[in-house]
């Protein structure tokens, strides 16, 4: 494609407001003196986008001068590039990219700076690695007071947790004259709830109603406590259908524990009846 020719000059006096012509000025100097210069195209129709102005060294932009000057720039007067200024025009200046690639480098930055992915704010709370002991593990079937001591522990635990620090333990018993234990019974209350962790009677007491006095003190003992129900565990070979005739109701069943039985789980609300 040749260079494109340059349509007719309107008359100055043609027209209200003073004509404005588009001035292109390359790397290598400008126009001469006295012309005004045309765009040069090199080839191509296209008109190249500012990363390929960055590319080839060169960046262009558009500025708007004031009116009334009428003046050149020397080479160097503006970081060396040339700009021509005529009344009422608007020139295109062709800058280095030497002398811009700062501007450049800040306006990236910004944007990369906008863009980004926030990061999630870390935590303040502090974590806490284990320690890794070589300490030999002893397996026993000797009770040396470890289980009275892991109970204390749990319970610290289980209050630290829950907030909850009002476990007492529930005993209800019954002894002959001599002093010897017929009937009785061990558990706890805790956080509203009560639980039955034994229960037993001497084997000629059995049937008489030994044990649904036992039961029933126990829980008229957790309802003054603000107990709302009472929880107990019976293998199937013990006495869960005991427990059903007072009022417990089974909600949960573990089979083969022992093997060959099951263990039933039963709970009996406290709260009055509506």
């Amino acid at each position: 494609m040749g260079r494109p020719t340059r349509p007719p000059r309107r008359p100055s006096h043609i027209g209200d407001r003073p004509r404005r012509s588009r001035a292109t000025v390359d790397a290598s100097g400008g126009a001469p003196p006295g012309e005004v210069p045309t765009t040069t195209w090199s080839g191509s129709p296209r008109r190249q986008s500012w990363h390929d102005r960055a590319l080839s060294g060169q960046h262009s932009r558009e500025v708007e001068l004031p009116r009334p000057s009428r003046h050149r720039l020397a080479d160097g007067a503006d970081g060396g590039s040339e700009r021509l200024d005529r009344a009422g025009t608007k020139c295109v200046a062709r800058d280095h990219l030497a002398a811009t690639e700062a501007s450049l480098a800040q306006a990236c930055s910004a944007r990369y700076l906008k863009h980004r992915p926030q990061r999630r704010a870390r935590s303040s709370k502090t974590l806490h690695h284990a320690v890794v002991t070589n300490d030999p593990i002893t397996v026993s079937d000797h009770d040396d007071g470890l289980a009275a001591s892991l109970s204390d522990r749990i319970n610290e635990f289980n209050t630290d947790a829950t907030g909850f620090d009002d476990g007492r333990w529930l005993r209800a018993a019954q002894r002959g004259r001599d002093g010897s234990l017929e009937a009785g019974l061990a558990g706890w209350t805790w956080g509203g709830c009560g639980y039955i962790e034994f229960l037993w009677v001497r084997a000629d007491l059995r049937g008489a109603g030994l044990g649904s006095r036992l039961l029933e003190a126990a829980e008229a003992e957790a309802r003054a406590r603000g107990c709302a129900q009472v929880v107990v565990s019976s293998h199937s070979f013990q006495a869960p259908g005991f427990y059903r005739r007072l009022g417990y109701v089974e909600y949960g069943r573990i089979q083969g524990y022992p093997r060959g039985h099951a263990q039933v789980h039963l709970v009996k609300d406290l709260r009055p009846a509506e």
